[in-house]
């Protein structure tokens, strides 16, 4: 056992080197294909851990760019790839719908990437049912006058949170993305069809696709 520790280990070290140029190094179809072959060949205790570097580099969160869904545009090289790769029955949900089998698998998201309104909510209280349930040993954590700092969230909703903070993420500035909100709200909306580059974007068919 000892003298298998180390093929071990360095597997993984292997591992973590293809999940990262599948992150930043090839071009986005390319990361697609590889990104999915880690994710049948890694185990899932490994994958929890690895969830929330891919969700940040795919979606733009910290020091990370983001794959920049907001500017492919449909008929662009790779926009049906990736748009499968994220789309609801994609390689990248279907591993997140593996890790909820683990209910006490839990990743932290700031408070502070939260709207307006739900940053006030949690630091004026009471706070709201929908919240409590995330928050780190509410009722405690409510206490005092700046709130929680963060909330404490599943897979599932890690995801989904990292798909809307696009929207409003400062790091992910320009045209397109400043268009978005508007974008998100006319395809949202029953009977109203937009026309134009923007509506193409593959941010919004996704959208359109996790709505449907």
């Amino acid at each position: 056992l000892i003298l298998l520790q180390p093929s071990v280990a360095l597997l993984y070290q292997q591992y973590q080197g293809c999940l990262v140029a599948a992150l930043d190094t090839y071009p986005l179809d390319k990361r697609c294909s590889e990104l999915n072959h880690l994710f049948q060949e890694l185990p899932l205790k490994e994958l929890q851990h690895y969830l929330p570097t891919v969700l940040e580099h795919v979606f733009g969160f910290g020091a990370n760019l983001g794959w920049g869904l907001q500017s492919i545009q449909h008929g662009q090289p790779g926009f049906d790839t990736i748009r499968y790769f994220l789309g609801p029955e994609g390689p990248l949900l279907r591993l997140v719908y593996r890790l909820l089998s683990d209910v006490g698998l839990k990743y932290d998201f700031p408070v502070s990437c939260l709207p307006p309104d739900a940053q006030r909510s949690l630091s004026a209280g009471p706070v709201p049912p929908f919240w409590a349930a995330k928050i780190p040993s509410y009722p405690a954590a409510g206490v005092g006058s700046q709130g929680p700092t963060t909330l404490q969230l599943n897979a599932f909703e890690l995801y989904m949170f990292h798909f809307a903070y696009l929207v409003v993420n400062p790091s992910q500035l320009g045209s397109p993305h400043q268009q978005l909100p508007v974008l998100m709200e006319v395809a949202g909306s029953e009977g109203l069809r937009a026309t134009g580059r923007a509506m193409e974007c593959l941010y919004v068919a996704l959208l359109q696709d996790y709505l449907h």
